[in-house]
């Protein structure tokens, strides 16, 4: 998300690209930040307007239930959802496992 512009979109969109898939995972910018996402939501909200300015069909994934979740955070989670409002959303609930001794964390998805 911090990459897509308009400039971007309108030459993908000339050379036949008309969908875009996005792991945006969370609401929150601290847990975005925590999975290294490398966005902020704003970048989310700005790049979802230029998608639908340019009629991409959007999908957005979103990860509930990871580390330091509660109730009101997953709530926010699908009320970005709600305003970036993709063609199609996925939420995928998050579990973590004990890491390899070689990884720092470990989240899978099921």
């Amino acid at each position: 998300m911090d990459s897509i512009d308009e400039d971007l979109l309108r030459r993908l969109s000339e050379v036949g690209c008309n969908s875009l898939f996005s792991g945006i995972e969370s609401a929150t910018n601290e847990k975005l930040k925590f999975i290294k996402k490398g966005f902020t939501t704003d970048q989310v909200i700005d790049a979802f307007g230029v998608l639908k300015k340019y009629k991409y069909a959007t999908t957005a994934s979103f990860m509930v239930r990871l580390p330091e979740d509660n109730r009101q955070k997953i709530i926010d989670t699908i009320n970005l959802a709600k305003r970036i409002n993709p063609d199609f959303a996925m939420f995928s609930v998050t579990t973590a496992r004990i890491p390899e001794p070689s990884m720092k964390t470990s989240i899978i998805t099921i």
